[in-house]
Formats: structure tokens, sequence, C-alpha cells
């Protein structure tokens, strides 16, 4: 399986094996709220055409992937690095959502996570406006 981000390809095997991207802090956005920034993609799954000269082995479906079934040249095959390669990349800045409530689907095995922050300036005036009705009553 296959996920492009900007740019940046992330896979899986079937084994488990798959690559990550690493969203490390939470800075004030150039709009309004705040944004991810996100600097490391740890890449555990490489991808070649050339599978014969790069030594791959393994069982296609298992912890292997290739468009054909077989490891030779000429199709596209994933597969397991022997050593994980970690790359920076540029912050992401995430899209505003349309409204207050939202719904987000994710494929479980994609390892995708979704963390909601709430903004406490928010909370603090729900508090005080709640606060203010019970004085008043």
């Amino acid at each position: 399986m296959t996920l492009d981000l900007d740019g940046h390809v992330l896979r899986s095997l079937p084994d488990g094996t798959k690559d990550t991207l690493a969203l490390t802090y939470l800075r004030p956005s150039t709009r309004e709220g705040w944004a991810w920034y996100s600097r490391e993609l740890v890449q555990r799954v490489g991808e070649t055409t050339t599978a014969a000269t790069d030594g791959v082995t393994g069982t296609v479906g298992v912890d292997v992937m290739s468009t054909t079934g077989e490891i030779a040249d000429g199709p596209t095959v994933l597969y397991k690095l022997a050593t994980p390669v970690t790359t920076t990349i540029d912050p992401i800045e995430l899209p505003i959502l349309p409204a207050p409530n939202c719904t987000v689907w994710a494929d479980p095995t994609t390892g995708l996570a979704m963390e909601y922050v709430q903004d406490t300036n928010i909370v603090i005036a729900s508090l005080q406006a709640a606060l203010a009705d019970l004085a008043t009553s």
C-alpha cells in the first residue's frame, strides 16, 4: 500500500513494515488557530524496478509486494530496507476544518492517526459564559 503526502510517498508491506511520518510539535499558524510542523519521515520500505540487481529477497505477498507477483527486473517491487532512512521534510500546514464538527475516515492499515487539540481559550470562554448565566439566575 502507498500514500503520497505532498511528494513524499509512504509505503507499507503485508508483514507490518511501514514508513512513518512524525508530527513533532504545535506552533501558531499563519491563519487562525494552530498547525503541526513535521520534521521526520522514516522510510523502512524501498521501491525498485531492478530487483535482481538490488539484491531483494522475500516472499511476494508476505514481506515483499510486486506489481507482477514476482521479484525480477521490470516490475515495481516494494521491499524492507536493511537500514531505515530518515529524511527531514518541510513544515506542513494542515487544512482548516470546515465546521466545529467533522468526521474523519481512516484505513487502519495505513497506521495514520489523528489527534485533536482543543483551544483552551474557547473552553475558558464557555465556562465564563456558563458561570455568568448561573450568577444571574
